[in-house]
């Protein structure tokens, strides 16, 4: 499992892509991926399910596309 917090904040787009390949690459091998962002389109285009949250309740489950 692999647990991470805003990773694509402050990166430029080419870093952005290649820590998408490398996300895309690990969950292809089985690895559990959970993500935390304020980037929901980022979210909903990478993952295969997306969970929003708010005041530490679940308020959405969104099917992702990734």
């Amino acid at each position: 499992m692999l647990l991470l917090n805003d990773p694509t904040r402050g990166i430029d787009v080419s870093a952005k892509h290649d820590l998408y390949d490398v996300l895309q690459d690990l969950c292809a091998s089985g690895t559990v991926v959970v993500m935390l962002s304020t980037e929901v389109d980022e979210l909903v285009a990478l993952m295969d399910r997306v969970l929003v949250f708010r005041d530490h309740a679940l308020v959405a489950e969104i099917p992702g596309i990734g």
